[in-house]
């Protein structure tokens, strides 16, 4: 048991307490790259909430059948495996959620901190990142780190609100071991519910016990076909090579900014239709009728500034996500919801010729590159050596695509839609923005954005895109170089001439 705590970096782990109730946590949540991070959520919004109302209804949720699986410990069980285990049943001793809120008698626009997060304007701008935000997202007693989670008896779910005479501002935090953006918008949605007395709708919370990814990636289901990326993986000398680069890279050029930048929905239309000028011209004019979504116009863009500011010629690899909930029907059911890690790696090899062409060089690729991994064959292709790793006792996520590329993140919630997603009007006690000037129904907020509680030297090239707002504008959080802000800074001014 030393061994393990020392592997998973653990000075003390807290004494186990008989009686709680162990819940497994699965394949991909045990992933290397998640077990350690832990994500911080703010969220604003432009009326006064009840505090002590919003905490009631989180914590009513977690006592419905196997929602109280988000109420739970983290531990290590005698396994070695992360388990989850909960209070039965909870108590003031031993809560489902730390809570904390603090009250400022002024407006929002008067507070140091929150008077300064990122507001929605007439141009493109960028903000300070959300890591500057911090001080709004837990509080004094919330857990920071994995080791945090461990070696003290702390719920998975951290709320903090702080609250203003004409805004509140809500934190929320919790391991990425837990969930996923889709399963967020589960928990919020449920949460919206419990509030406004529909409690009876609530959805039953799916594969608590089981791991439905697991059972999918069995290699006597479905069609057999190898994992279309499977010549591209990295391992051994290879993967040696690639995991040197990147190290040399953050020695040589440590340093990022966290930012956001704010994109007005008619810039978005303005990129959308310079690139399909740019594709007409190259490949005729019926290619430039080609579909590429706005993920893929915001992916190639950010990614290449990402790759212009690094100096060389090495490939770029583009690494993604995408929901499995809607990508494995026979399997996955829909009489609820999961609230788990249920999202696969996209990987995109984009040439140092490519992205220093034209844009629409890089959306294409990367449309592409999705269409052949998204088919259900080809997901339970890529789940299937997850699950052989799994069975071999490990958890670190294959890489695909040349051993001298480096590699550029970017985490896309949109499909979650949490502007609407969470409706907390209920819980409204006094309306802060005027009718004259808001964007938004009552209860609902108006900004969030989501990041790590401790920066890491490991957080680079990566980018966040928490969604759109009430009128279709974007926001894009993320960790790039002072070189790449610059062209990002440039490009967005480009943009607005288009």
């Amino acid at each position: 048991m030393e061994t393990i705590r020392w592997l998973f970096g653990i000075k003390s782990q807290h004494p186990l307490v008989d009686g709680d109730e162990i819940y497994p946590v699965h394949g991909i949540d045990s992933a290397d790259v998640l077990r350690p991070l832990i994500l911080g959520w703010t969220m604003r919004f432009n009326d006064v909430l009840d505090a002590d109302k919003l905490h009631e209804a989180l914590c009513k949720l977690l006592n419905i059948g196997d929602w109280k699986k988000l109420g739970g410990r983290m531990r290590v069980g005698k396994s070695g495996k992360l388990e989850f285990h909960v209070p039965v049943p909870f108590t003031a001793a031993r809560p489902p959620v730390t809570y904390s809120h603090q009250t400022f008698n002024i407006k929002i626009a008067e507070h140091d901190l929150a008077g300064k997060l990122p507001v929605a304007g007439a141009k493109a701008q960028v903000f300070a990142g959300p890591h500057d935000f911090l001080g709004l997202t837990t509080g004094p007693d919330a857990p920071q780190t994995l080791e945090d989670y461990l070696s003290r008896d702390v719920p998975l779910l951290s709320l903090h609100i702080t609250s203003f005479d004409d805004a509140t501002v809500i934190g929320l935090a919790w391991p990425h071991a837990v969930t996923d953006a889709m399963g967020r918008h589960a928990i919020m949605s449920s949460w919206s519910l419990i509030l406004a007395g529909k409690e009876a709708e609530v959805p039953p919370f799916l594969g608590a016990r089981e791991d439905v990814l697991y059972k999918a990636a069995d290699p006597d289901f479905g069609e057999q076909k190898p994992f279309v990326l499977e010549p591209t993986r990295l391992f051994g000398f290879k993967m040696l090579m690639f995991g040197l680069r990147f190290l040399k890279d953050m020695f040589l050029n440590p340093a990022t900014d966290s930012r956001t930048a704010y994109i007005p929905k008619r810039l978005i239309d303005n990129l959308r239709a310079q690139m399909k000028r740019e594709i007409a011209e190259k490949n005729g004019a019926e290619a430039g009728d080609a579909w590429i979504s706005e993920g893929d116009i915001l992916t190639a863009w950010f990614a290449q500034k990402a790759a212009l500011s690094n100096p060389g010629a090495r490939p770029m690899i583009i690494g993604g996500l995408f929901d499995l909930r809607s990508r494995l029907p026979e399997t996955v059911s829909r009489d609820g919801v999961y609230v788990q890690n249920m999202v696969l790696l996209t990987f995109t090899t984009v040439s140092a010729e490519l992205y220093k062409g034209p844009v629409s060089g890089i959306a294409l690729e990367h449309r592409r590159c999705l269409k052949e991994q998204f088919p259900p064959e080809q997901v339970l292709g890529h789940l299937r050596e997850l699950r052989r790793n799994w069975d071999r006792g490990s958890y670190r996520n294959p890489v695909y695509g040349p051993s001298d590329g480096w590699l550029f993140t970017l985490s896309n919630w949109t499909k979650a839609d949490f502007v609407h997603a969470i409706q907390f009007g209920p819980a409204v006690v006094k309306q802060g923005e005027s009718d004259d000037t808001r964007k938004n129904p009552l209860g609902m907020m108006v900004y969030h954005h989501s990041t790590l509680l401790k920066k890491s030297r490991l957080s680079r090239n990566s980018m966040g895109i928490p969604g759109k707002d009430h009128e279709g504008n974007y926001w894009i959080t993320g960790y790039l170089s002072p070189e790449a802000w610059q062209l990002v800074e440039q490009g967005l001014v480009d943009i607005e001439s288009i």
